[in-house]
């Protein structure tokens, strides 16, 4: 019993980190065409003179993994699109993502009293970056991902090293 339920998990865990990969390769792309043929079908929540605000899913992966809601961002301008996702089903730790990506740095923090709030690492590439948050609640778990490109400026946390 013990051996299908690892199985299972590490089924989930792969299935999760080739949908991270996936998803940081359509938002690459900058093409919001791109990233609703790989999400399906993501619908318009609301939009400002700034922004439009997508929102995609849930979208059940094999193992039991579990992609929330998540939200695609596109400026008005079309000249920066990035979007993010919770994860649930399946506990992903820090050493897993570490052991994908390489020990990665904090690049946000929780807000004290927020269960929901969370610690954030990120692995930069050239030009984009994916961000892995770990909540206040579970921080044994990650909670959600994201990903955008690193140009154009501003960094929500800063500039990279």
């Amino acid at each position: 019993m013990t051996a299908v339920m690892d199985n299972e998990t590490n089924a989930a865990k792969e299935a999760v980190f080739q949908f991270i990969a996936d998803f940081h390769d359509a938002i690459v792309t900058q093409s919001e065409k791109r990233i609703e043929e790989f999400v399906g079908e993501f619908k318009l929540d609301f939009h400002t003179k700034y922004a439009r605000y997508y929102i995609f899913g849930p979208i059940a992966l094999p193992g039991g993994a579990i992609i929330q809601q998540g939200n695609v961002v596109s400026d008005g301008n079309r000249v920066e699109i990035f979007g993010n996702f919770e994860i649930s089903g399946v506990c992903i730790t820090r050493e897993d993502v570490w052991q994908r990506y390489g020990k990665l740095p904090i690049t946000g923090w929780p807000m004290p009293g927020i269960p929901m709030s969370k610690t954030y690492y990120t692995a930069t590439f050239a030009d984009s970056a994916i961000d892995f948050g770990f909540a206040e609640k579970n921080p044994d778990c990650l909670r959600s991902s994201a990903a955008g490109i690193l140009n154009p400026p501003p960094y929500p946390f800063g500039k990279p090293d």
